[in-house]
């Protein structure tokens, strides 16, 4: 059984917006965490990071330690490429999220990958990931002599 009730926002700047209630978790990742304090906001900001793909709780995590950084001047306008990244600033994290989802799987323009396509070994990372742990690269469960080495010999049966 899910949990998806439709809620339409019924005040404040996102009057109108139709989503999903927020759970727990996204109120408080879309409210507390970047300093939000109109409910409207969590129910956008949830739906945002939903339709990007992103995890509600790791999204906010990382944008609010960001917030941290641009208030106490670690970052400026110049990192986040004119966004005023201060506590509450919604749309500044709407804006944000979009920006973070663009960037995933293109050509990096700046730091240690700068110029390099790193989707051309992505089919490639998680059977190496696999490789490594001792896992089958097909089924990315454990193989037996992993187990065993583990003292979880009981478990070879249910794979």
């Amino acid at each position: 059984m899910s949990h998806v009730v439709r809620v339409t926002v019924t005040e404040g700047p996102y009057c109108g917006f139709v989503g999903e209630e927020p759970e727990h978790e996204s109120l408080a990742a879309w409210g507390l965490v970047i300093g939000n304090e109109e409910v409207g906001a969590t129910v956008m900001l949830t739906r945002e990071a939903d339709r990007l793909g992103m995890d509600c709780n790791e999204a906010s995590w990382t944008i609010g330690w960001a917030i941290e950084c641009f208030e106490k001047g670690v970052f400026t306008t110049r990192e986040t490429d004119g966004i005023e990244l201060t506590w509450g600033n919604v749309e500044g994290v709407r804006e944000l999220l979009n920006r973070i989802a663009k960037r995933y799987g293109s050509v990096s323009i700046d730091g240690p990958t700068q110029g390099k396509d790193i989707m051309e070994k992505w089919a490639w990372m998680p059977e190496n990931y696999y490789r490594l742990m001792g896992w089958d690269p097909k089924t990315g469960k454990p193989l037996p002599q992993t187990l065993k080495e583990l003292g979880l010999a009981e478990l070879i049966r249910d794979l």
